[in-house]
């Protein structure tokens, strides 16, 4: 069999980044080569573990300011879900 060429592209988060990362060790241990499409946000993770990396623009650039708006917001909009019985 000869090794495949297998293209991650996780979401932009260290949790997925390095559950992907373990993944990828994996399949390149089998003799395929991983290569990494990451957000800008993400760049270096990848390549830092030794694997080929491309970033891939996942959402219109934002200036600083929008962007801590964006997360802030993001964050108080999903806390009172924490405090919900299961």
């Amino acid at each position: 069999m000869t090794g495949k060429t297998i293209a991650f592209f996780p979401e932009a988060a260290f949790g997925p980044a390095l559950n992907s990362v373990g993944i990828a060790q994996a399949c390149e241990r089998l003799g395929h080569q991983a290569v990494f499409l990451t957000d800008p946000g993400m760049q270096g993770v990848y390549s830092g573990y030794g694997f080929e990396e491309h970033t891939v623009n996942m959402s219109e650039p934002m200036p600083p300011a929008e962007m801590a708006k964006y997360w802030t917001d993001f964050i108080n909009g999903h806390i009172p879900n924490f405090d919900l019985s299961p």
